[in-house]
This record gives structure tokens, sequence and C-alpha cells, in this order.
């Protein structure tokens, strides 16, 4: 896929027809076993990964449609992974979409790909700034790493949605329990309660 390696002269001069023909049918029996709900999913995630030899244009749609969460999860996996291993525009939008479907572990995998790239990390901030994904489902770790991000635009928009969800929401939090200082104590009520949810 880099114009200037050996391989794209290659390809360019003709060289690679035989294996580009073998490439295209192995994409498009990958396609096939990636959607099939009959197959193993060992077999389905193992397709979805050989679909990274394809271009993204061959297999957009396929990953897309593999990011729903009826898929099992690690189909779900495969396909964040997969798409993470293209470059371009393209990659974002489909991961976007598919955010508030994901579970927890999902929505991880989805970072890691969506900050690994300042565009795309751009796109994901245009999703918040936007209404259409909410500034809590983002880690905080993950805003202090693109705080440090050589993207301009991502390390001054990281380190305003920091300030927006720091101190201030903090302050909230704590004015919202403030009267609680003011109740009495029950040791024997908070003991089970200790027990259940701190110890």
């Amino acid at each position: 896929n880099r114009g200037g390696s050996v391989l794209a002269r290659l390809s360019r001069d003709g060289a690679l027809d035989a294996i580009e023909k073998a490439s295209q049918r192995m994409i498009q029996i990958s396609i096939g076993t990636a959607a099939s709900h009959s197959a193993r999913t060992p077999e389905r995630v193992a397709a979805i990964e050989a679909l990274s030899f394809g271009s993204i244009g061959e297999v957009e749609s396929m990953l897309h449609s593999l990011l729903d969460n009826r898929q099992p999860h690690q189909v779900q996996r495969a396909a964040i992974t997969t798409l993470g291993k293209f470059r371009g525009p393209r990659v974002a939008p489909p991961l976007i979409d598919a955010w508030p479907g994901l579970s927890p572990q999902l929505r991880e995998a989805a970072s890691e790909v969506l900050f690994a790239r300042s565009d795309r990390t751009n796109s994901l901030f245009d999703a918040i700034d936007a209404g259409d994904l909410p500034l809590s489902d983002i880690a905080k770790p993950r805003l202090l790493v693109a705080r440090k991000s050589k993207d301009s635009a991502v390390k001054t928009r990281a380190a305003e949605y920091l300030q927006r969800s720091g101190s201030k929401a903090r302050a909230e939090v704590v004015a919202a329990y403030r009267n609680a200082l003011e109740l009495a104590g029950d040791r024997d009520r908070g003991r089970p309660l200790f027990r259940k949810h701190c110890a």
C-alpha cells in the first residue's frame, strides 16, 4: 500500500498480477466467511483478520456490519482491530457510529484505534462536540495522553475536555453530597453496607 515501496513498483509494472489475483480471491472468500453465521467464531475471526490485506473500499461495509452488538464479542473485536490497520478518513466513522452499542471492553479497543492517529482522534472529538457521543465515555487517561500530542488541534481539544470534566464536575459532586455530613451515623446499618460495597 505504500506508494514508494519496491512491491508498489512491481505492482505498477504488472509483475505481481498472479499474486494480486490470488489476494482478491482470498479477500472475497474471507468476506463470505466473516459474514457467515454458520462458520465457527475462530474461523470468522481469522477471515476478518485476513481482510486487512484488502483495500478499505473492498472491506469497509463488511467490517462496519460486524461491529453490530448482535455479533459475537470476538467478531466485533476482530473487526475493530482490522479497521485500525487501515489509514485514512474512512476508519473512524464506523467506530464512532457503532460506539453506543459497544461494551466497555470493546470501547477500550475502539479507543485504542481512534487515539492511534490524530485524524481519527479529531473525528472522535468532532462527534463529542456535535453531541453524538458524551465526553464521559472517554477515559481520562486517554485524554491525558492526547494532551501531549504533537498535533496541536488534538492537544488543545484534549486540554479543554480535561478542564471541562475535571475540577468543576468534581466540585458539583462534592456540593451535592455535602448535606450528608449533617446526618447522624448508624454503625449497625453501615457495617453490612461496608462489607457489601467496600470491603
